[in-house]
């Protein structure tokens, strides 16, 4: 029986899917903290084109509907965010840019970049895994993580290659 042995790239690959994960989970608590508390604080409704397309007239309270806010409602949701985002002390490249959103976007490279590092190995490509839809391409990371977890070595060892300091 063969027994599976990554390449420095396959490890890599998978600390970084590590690391952006670590990233999400400590900035999305803020993230949602203040998206939460600058709709409860405003209590926008539902902008009146929605109310006339059938949606109920209901205050926005979760996050994920925002896109349903007025222009000015959204563009003062907006402001008050990346305010709330500065006072976090949330770095971002672009002041226009969540945090979270960057975050959650840096997991989806470096599982691409794992993706591609596995490849000599699986024989599994990314455009693949996206032809058979999104629960096939989760359980993939999912599977190669756990695969790859005992060769990756723990936070102490990981965050100083990346400058990050425990």
């Amino acid at each position: 029986m063969n027994k599976f042995k990554p390449t420095p790239d396959q490890i890599d690959a998978a600390q970084l899917v590590f690391l952006a994960m670590t990233l999400v989970a400590k900035i999305k608590p803020i993230v949602e903290k203040y998206r939460e508390e600058i709709l409860e604080k405003h209590q926008f409704r539902i902008a009146k084109k929605y109310v006339a397309m059938g949606l109920e007239d209901q205050i926005i309270l979760d996050p994920k509907d925002t896109f349903q806010l007025e222009d000015q409602d959204f563009l003062t949701y907006h402001a008050e965010c990346k305010q709330a985002r500065a006072a976090a002390k949330l770095h971002v490249d672009d002041e226009e840019f969540c945090p979270l959103l960057v975050a959650e976007h840096d997991v989806t490279k470096a599982e691409h970049v794992l993706i591609e590092a596995m490849t000599p190995a699986t024989n599994v490509k990314l455009d693949q895994l996206f032809n058979h839809g999104i629960d096939d391409y989760k359980k993939y990371i999912e599977l190669t993580l756990k695969l790859l977890a005992p060769f990756v070595g723990n936070s102490q060892a990981i965050l100083p290659k990346y400058g990050i300091m425990n």
